[in-house]
């Protein structure tokens, strides 16, 4: 039926580059007769690092600061290769693209054919579609973390868990989970769990996972400080996520581990 489709949820396509970035038919550009004077004028009222030089339709030059944000003096690059992307490269190859590239700041993009059609910097990773993106990554760990612990640790054994431990995040989730369950809020213990508590609590009941299964550990381990930092950020982004090329290190992290979990859960619910 026509209405049925409408109760299935469609997670969107990967995040692009393109999608990311700034097309070349909306950036300002300098033409060919522009002089470096008048470059820096342009990038420093719009506070440009990266100013493209449009000639006969395509971009071959751009004007860049020689220190970011700094706009007392500019250099003349050729765009080479080494300084171009494809304009369909996933989220997660950028992430890499960027992260593997030391102190790179911005691409070109390129279509098909490589001509210029873009430009993806750091500052545009600070954007709605990448914390969208980061979101759904984030929140689908969490769901299915949650989902593989119920199966096997009770919430009698989570809260005998949380009561051993000292750390600020297990008070807090047993302080919230009592003070609204004597209140008549009988939800689960689960609902009140901090991300950092998930390592502890695997640890603490590993023998009540099956031996197949314990592999599990191996990705708990890994929610650190990175992951936490970056989920808190992306929960609440009141702040830049992105600030420097260690930034992109701590995303591709978080990446990762969330990969490692689903391919985990599918390969046990294909067996």
């Amino acid at each position: 039926m026509y209405e049925q489709k409408f109760f299935k949820y469609k997670i969107e396509p990967d995040l692009f580059a393109s999608q990311i970035g700034v097309s070349r038919w909306d950036w300002e550009f300098a033409k060919s007769s522009t002089d470096e004077e008048t470059a820096k004028v342009i990038m420093s009222e719009n506070k440009y690092d990266v100013l493209p030089i449009k000639e006969n339709n395509e971009y071959k030059e751009y004007f860049a600061t020689r220190t970011w944000n700094k706009y007392t003096s500019l250099n003349l690059y050729k765009i080479e290769d080494a300084n171009t992307i494809y304009y369909r490269l996933t989220f997660r190859d950028l992430i890499k693209k960027f992260s593997s590239s030391l102190n790179k700041r911005y691409f070109f993009l390129t279509s098909h054919d490589d001509h210029i059609i873009g430009l993806i910097s750091l500052v545009n990773f600070n954007s709605l579609p990448v914390y969208n993106y980061l979101y759904q990554e984030i929140a689908s760990f969490e769901i299915n973390m949650t989902e593989f612990l119920k199966k096997y640790i009770s919430e009698e054994e989570i809260v005998l868990c949380l009561e051993k431990d000292t750390s600020d995040d297990s008070k807090n989730s047993l302080a919230r989970y009592n003070e609204l369950y004597k209140k008549g809020n009988h939800g689960s213990i689960y609902d009140y769990l901090y991300l950092n508590s998930f390592n502890s609590i695997i640890t603490k009941n590993i023998d009540k996972i099956p031996d197949k299964h314990r592999k599990i550990i191996n990705i708990s381990r890994k929610i650190q400080h990175n992951f936490t930092n970056v989920r808190n950020t992306v929960m609440h982004p009141s702040k830049s996520l992105f600030i420097d090329h260690d930034s992109f290190k701590k995303v591709t992290e978080v990446l990762e581990n969330s990969n490692a979990l689903y391919e985990f859960i599918n390969s046990i619910e294909d067996k």
